[in-house]
């Protein structure tokens, strides 16, 4: 009998440790997952369609300023954004406008309903800035949109 329940013991154990090295294993697959896997690129195009806001400036910075003014609650979103699509953002605003002794606009392709993330390749000529959206990300964004509301 004693060498029945030593042998029964012997088992549980290496069961044991078989399901604690695959629980290991999926919590690290987990984690990377979480960091590291891309679930959607987001890519917008910047035309070079300029609309001219006629706001007077002498740098570049008074428009993005002047951008910021305008878009004020988008901003204020933003700054509690992941700080990697923040930056995105920024790239891409700083992008699309300019000063030419008033501020330009370019027009953005793909930010529309509908649009985001449906565009394959920006035309000639225009300048593409990409994301690449991770569960990290989403699950960020998901939590900023909670508080939101």
């Amino acid at each position: 009998m004693g060498k029945i329940l030593s042998g029964f013991w012997k088992g549980i154990k290496i069961l044991l440790i078989i399901l604690g090295v695959i629980a290991l294993l999926l919590i690290l697959a987990g984690v990377l997952a979480y960091n590291f896997l891309t679930l959607k690129e987001i890519k917008v195009c910047v035309t070079n369609d300029v609309n001219d806001t006629r706001v007077p400036c002498t740098t570049d910075s008074q428009c993005r300023q002047y951008v910021a003014d305008v878009g004020e609650e988008f901003i204020t979103i933003t700054d509690k954004m992941p700080p990697q699509l923040k930056e995105k953002i920024s790239d891409l605003l700083g992008e699309a406008s300019s000063c030419e002794q008033t501020c330009k606009i370019k027009e953005i392709r793909g930010l529309g309903e509908g649009e985001l993330g449906n565009i394959k390749e920006c035309n000639t000529g225009e300048k593409e800035v990409s994301y690449k959206l991770k569960a990290k990300d989403l699950v960020q964004l998901s939590r900023l949109s909670k508080g939101q509301k």
